[in-house]
């Protein structure tokens, strides 16, 4: 089936820590959702990520990230969305997630302002190691199933003075 001629499904767009999640919230086959998730991510250029919704008999949700990868953000996301639809203001949520072998326990709580607060438990990472790039800078790398996560400390945020410098370290480190 060729992108022109698949449906978009309904997605929705969150935003848990800037890092802005595209959640499909109507079924998708398997075989669909490599076309899907392109397609929605070209219409979508703000999102970072994208994962299909689905029911589970493990859990309280499903999440299946578009590349099988574990995602802290996406799966807060999961679970917020669930509390909503649930009439539920705050507690836990279980979301099994791709990535890890077991549901992840998501503590979740509506805000005055409408907004939530969410908290992840964190699967136990395969490793944590440190890389030093060619320039001789060193980062932390934690390692994560399906995704590696750079640490950047707080000077080295995206206000960095040296930003392009670190943007091509990022960019040799994920080729």
């Amino acid at each position: 089936m060729s992108q022109d001629s698949l449906k978009i499904p309904e997605y929705i767009l969150m935003d848990p820590t800037g890092n802005i999640t595209a959640l499909v919230t109507e079924p998708v086959e398997p075989e669909e959702r490599r076309n899907t998730a392109a397609l929605i991510m070209s219409r979508e250029p703000a999102a970072e990520q994208l994962g299909f919704l689905c029911e589970s008999k493990n859990a309280d949700i499903d999440l299946e990230m578009a590349g099988g990868e574990f995602c802290g953000n996406a799966t807060m996301c999961a679970a917020v969305f669930f509390a909503a639809n649930n009439n539920l203001s705050s507690g836990t949520v279980n979301v099994d997630v791709s990535g890890v072998n077991a549901p992840v326990n998501v503590e979740v709580e509506i805000l005055r302002d409408g907004s939530w607060r969410g908290t992840v438990e964190m699967p136990v990472p395969e490793a944590v190691e440190v890389i030093t790039f060619l320039d001789g800078c060193s980062l932390p790398v934690v390692h994560l199933p399906g995704a590696d996560h750079i640490i950047l400390e707080t000077e080295q945020s995206l206000e960095d003075p040296d930003r392009p410098s670190l943007e091509n370290r990022l960019r040799s480190y994920s080729e």
